[in-house]
């Protein structure tokens, strides 16, 4: 899934919701594909539960606002 950009800013590639640029640069890095509301969640269940538990949290939100 590819972020959509458009004037100053992008879609999150997990929630779907566009943010302006700012909201996608965290951690030292730029242009990241997550806005931080997702990273942190994500980042969540990964610590809780593995790489399995991240991905099963990002296909749920995907599903839950209709982007899969």
């Amino acid at each position: 899934m590819y972020s959509k950009r458009s004037n100053g800013g992008k879609t999150c590639a997990v929630c779907g919701t566009w943010h302006e640029d700012p909201h996608y640069s965290y951690r030292s890095k730029d242009d990241r594909s997550y806005c931080q509301k997702c990273d942190k969640l994500v980042s969540e269940a990964n610590s809780k539960g593995g790489r399995e538990a991240a991905e099963k949290l990002r296909q749920e939100i995907r599903q839950k606002n209709g982007l899969i």
